[in-house]
């Protein structure tokens, strides 16, 4: 996939609910991450705060439990280089790049709905965890993985 759709919220929560299981099946799975400055937060984003984005690890952990995480590749705007410990910096504070994708569940990941404070919808309810509705597609794909 390039994007998701953000125009219609029907559709952009089907393909974000959908990205796990679509991950795990592809053949090449690339991460661009140029440096560059949030148009709405005006937060920088960069290789380093893709890896902390709960989805982000989501993604890359999916296509490892797909196929072993072959033909992962990333760059940061200059060459497109393997997805491995050996061309990503070592650590990010005190996690391992190479093992964050595992740490999709764990509190060191970043969801906006988190930040957010969990929004409430129209009618006042507090909008779910993202967390939360990420579990059932990353059992499926632990599960396919023991088959």
């Amino acid at each position: 996939y390039f994007s998701i759709p953000q125009v219609n919220t029907t559709n952009k929560e089907h393909a974000i609910m959908s990205l796990p299981v679509y991950v795990s099946i592809i053949n090449v799975f690339v991460i661009i991450a140029p440096e560059v400055v949030h148009a709405d937060t005006l937060d920088r984003c960069n290789m380093q705060t893709y890896m902390r984005r709960g989805w982000c690890r989501a993604e890359q952990l999916s296509c490892k439990l797909g196929h072993g995480g072959l033909d992962m590749y990333w760059s940061d705007g200059g060459e497109l280089r393997p997805f491995n410990e050996h061309s990503l910096p070592r650590h990010v504070g005190e996690q391992n790049w190479a093992s964050m994708p595992f740490e999709v569940f764990s509190s060191t990941s970043e969801f906006t709905c988190c930040s957010r404070m969990h929004e409430r919808d129209a009618d006042g309810n507090a909008k779910p965890c993202d967390r939360h509705a990420l579990m059932l597609p990353m059992l499926g794909l632990y599960a396919n993985m023991l088959k």
